[in-house]
């Protein structure tokens, strides 16, 4: 039991400490979009815009390939 009592009294007291601010990237960008009060559709707008810039790309790359064969 004395083991138990020790185990106990070494743990910390007091309040937890606060969660750090992200410092990727992607966890700053799901702080600002996904997490808490800020929570919005605004990441569905920006993957639609995502795939279409990827989209059109790819598409011009395809093109310019084409008519260097021709």
């Amino acid at each position: 039991m004395a083991d138990v009592v020790s185990f106990y009294k070494k743990l910390p007291t007091g309040p937890a400490p606060g969660f750090k601010k992200p410092t990727t990237p992607w966890g700053k960008y799901k702080a600002a979009y996904f997490e808490g009060d800020n929570a919005s559709g605004k990441p569905l707008i920006h993957l639609a815009i995502a795939v279409i810039l990827f989209g059109y790309t790819w598409e011009y790359q395809s093109h310019l390939k084409h008519h260097k064969d021709h």
